[in-house]
Order: C-alpha cells, then sequence, then structure tokens
C-alpha cells in the first residue's frame, strides 16, 4: 500500500471526526453566546488534530484544515438569508438550525466511512496487482519432481525434490524482484541477504541449503518426523512457519534475531526471489504464523543421490544437504513452484 493511500485514509477519518464534533456543537450550542459557540467550535475541531498529532502525520494537517474550512463555511452560507431567498422550498429548509447541524452530524461519519472504503479499495486493487505480479515471478516454465535423487527424514520418510524446467538469468529474477518490491509496502522493511534464483524455494532454502524445491505440503512431514515442537517464546535459529487457511503452509524461516519488545526479525528467501531479513510480520505471507523449535543441530534433510553404477543400475549415495553460505543453518518456501 502506498504512502498516499495511508494519507488519505488519515486525512479523511480526522476531518470527518471534527465535523461530527461540530455538528453536536452547533446542535447543543444554538441558543448560547457566540463567544461559547465559538470556543465550542476550537473545541470540536481538536479531536481530529489530536488524531494527527498522534500519528505524528503533521503534513495531513493543511488538508484536514481545507476539508473542515470548506464544510463550516458551506454550514455558514446555509444559514444565510441571501442564499436561501428564493430557493425552493426544500432548500429552504437548510435555513434551519437543527437541520443544519444534524447534516454535519450525519456527514461527519459518512466522510470517515468513505475514507475506510476507499481504502479497502485500494488495498483491493494493490493485492491484486501484487498476487499478479508474484504469480508473474513464480510462473516460470514450472518444475519437476528430481529423478536421481531424494530427501530424507529422520524417521526415514521420502520427501521428494523439484528442480525448475528452466532457470531464468540472474538478471531476469532480480529484474522481476526489484519491480516486485518496489509495488509493495515491504521495501523499507527489509534487507536483502542473498539474490533469488529459480533452483529454490523458501522451503528449499531452509530444509536442503537453497539446492532443491520443496512443496509446502511435506513441511509439516519434516517438523513431525525431525521432532520439531511449537514453541511461543521463539529464539535463533527456530523456525517461523507460516500458515494459509486455503493452502496450508506457504512459507519458511529461520528466526535471526530476538529481543525485547522489538519485532522478531527472520530470514527467509521469498520463493524465487532473494534472501531477506525482515519483522517475521512483515511479509508477503500474512502475519499467521508459528514457531517451531528442534534440538537437531541443523535443519538440513539427509539427500540420496541415485548415481548409475557399472552395470546401468543406480545405486544410493547418501549425503546430507551442504550448509548455507557463511555457515547459517538454512531456509524454505511454498509448495515447488512458489513461496
Amino acid at each position: 500500500m502506498s504512502e498516499s493511500h495511508f494519507t488519505t485514509l488519515f486525512i479523511s477519518i480526522s476531518a470527518g471526526l471534527s465535523l461530527f464534533f461540530l455538528g453536536i456543537n452547533h446542535l447543543a450550542t444554538q441558543r448560547r453566546h457566540a463567544i461559547i459557540r465559538l470556543l465550542g467550535a476550537a473545541l470540536a475541531v481538536l479531536p481530529g488534530a489530536a488524531v494527527l498529532g498522534l500519528i505524528e502525520r503533521w503534513d495531513c494537517l493543511p488538508a484536514f484544515a481545507a476539508i473542515v474550512g470548506a464544510a463550516l463555511l458551506v454550514h455558514s452560507l446555509w444559514g444565510c438569508s441571501l442564499w436561501t431567498r428564493g430557493a425552493v422550498r426544500l432548500i429552504h429548509l437548510t435555513h434551519q438550525p437543527w437541520l443544519r447541524s444534524a447534516l454535519l452530524v450525519v456527514a461527519g461519519p459518512c466522510l470517515a466511512l468513505a475514507g475506510i472504503l476507499q481504502f479497502e479499495r485500494r488495498e483491493d486493487q494493490m493485492a491484486d496487482a501484487v498476487m499478479e505480479e508474484m504469480m508473474l515471478i513464480h510462473g516460470v516454465a514450472g518444475n519437476v519432481q528430481v529423478r536421481d535423487a531424494v530427501a530424507i527424514t529422520d524417521r526415514g520418510r521420502h520427501i521428494p525434490l523439484g528442480e525448475p524446467i528452466e532457470v531464468r538469468s540472474p538478471e531476469t529474477v532480480q529484474a522481476a524482484e526489484k519491480r516486485y518490491l518496489e509495488s509493495t509496502r515491504y521495501i523499507d522493511n527489509v534487507i536483502l541477504r542473498g539474490f533469488g534464483d529459480d533452483r529454490s524455494n523458501c522451503h528449499g532454502w531452509v530444509f536442503t541449503a537453497g539446492r532443491y524445491l520443496l512443496s509446502g505440503q511435506d513441511v509439516l512431514k519434516i517438523l513431525e518426523d525431525n521432532c520439531y515442537q511449537e514453541v511461543s517464546d521463539p529464539r535463533p535459529n527456530d523456525l517461523a512457519v507460516y500458515f494459509n487457511p486455503d493452502y496450508g503452509v506457504t512459507h519458511t524461516a529461520i528466526v535471526r534475531y530476538v529481543s525485547p519488545d522489538q519485532p522478531v526479525l527472520v530470514e527467509g528467501k521469498w520463493g524465487n526471489l532473494g534472501i531477506y531479513l525482515h519483522p517475521v510480520d512483515s511479509c508477503p505471507y500474512g502475519a499467521n504464523f508459528k514457531f517451531y523449535r528442534t534440538r537437531r543441530p541443523h535443519h538440513l534433510l539427509t539427500i540420496v543421490e541415485h548415481k548409475p553404477s557399472a552395470d546401468g543400475t543406480s545405486s544410493p549415495s547418501p549425503a546430507a544437504a551442504s550448509s548455507q553460505p557463511d555457515g547459517d543453518p538454512p531456509p524454505a518456501s511454498g509448495n515447488m513452484s512458489a513461496n
């Protein structure tokens, strides 16, 4: 969501709040002295201005003042006999103070509601645009199951590995990555730790050191077989697993930093894109996540490669996935063509 969308929302809510209280003030003080009405109007404007102050958006004050000032001007003109003279009976009714004040009471919440609806509409449009970009990013030529290797959990369960049919050039991936980040609000909340490529997704980065693609459907099997337990007090090297009610596991990342009163920082590969360090609740996969911990020294699966022998048959050659660059334990992502 762009900054302009939030600005429109803040202005609409603050101005609508002030107009609501202005209407209440006019209803309550219409028979009082002019000074009392003026003081009441000043107090009625304060709640809207206070909202902007609390969120430190003083840059919205000019637009806020313009909206409230225009509303008061219209309110005053409606009360002027020169304005209403010769108008039809329906328009002449606006000369009644109670009606004008009632209109302000109604207009304030309506303006705030309109701002919220507009914000949600633009947010939906932005989400659709981001989804299209994500489909473009992940919608490469597809992937196939690896035939000469398989991953094995600690309990001996086989986990299929995937690989892309076609690997795009680093320049193509980075260009798509740049377009995606510039269209989202995440660009200011992430630190790039490694460039993207099509050879692995987030789950493959965690469990195979970035060598293969893994399906999000297999993540819970890995957690079960490798003795992961859900925890509420994350520590560095725990896993953050993201869920979607429709698609199940959508993303896997590794906890890197935990500080009191600060958001948990995790590191993970965003689909075919780069490897990012970011707050756990600030990423394209939402904020529905759980933390998992294991006593294992790393998160890697055992990779068994089937090498052809002299007689033409294949023989298994077990090999643990190599450790990540810089010695960090590995991270992963959604289904084999996403996350």
